[in-house]
């Protein structure tokens, strides 16, 4: 089975004066494909972080337009995951 992930990000403009009202502008993104997502975290830079538990990987997308860096494997290794179920980010460290 197949997931798609798809995000909708929204933008409000909000006009010093009465006379302009607020705008909104709402883009939609689609990226990645896996077979469990289960879990996400935005970093303060704007990375996610998606953990597919049913591949044993992490993806990362640095932008919405970007294709995801994908981390991880099945394994036993320090390079690798055993179904990852959780993750974190502080902006410089990611936890999983």
């Amino acid at each position: 089975m197949t997931t798609f992930v798809a995000f909708t990000i929204f933008f409000s403009d909000l006009a010093t004066s009465y006379s302009h009202p607020d705008t909104l502008l709402r883009e939609e993104y689609s990226f990645g494909s896996f077979g469990k997502a289960t879990r996400l975290a935005v970093s303060p830079q704007g990375f996610f972080y998606i953990v597919d538990e049913g591949r044993s990987e992490i993806q990362v997308v640095k932008a919405p337009s970007g294709s995801p860096v994908i981390t991880g494997g099945y394994g036993w290794t320090s390079a690798t995951f055993d179904r990852p179920t959780g993750i974190s980010t502080d902006g410089l460290n990611v936890y999983v």
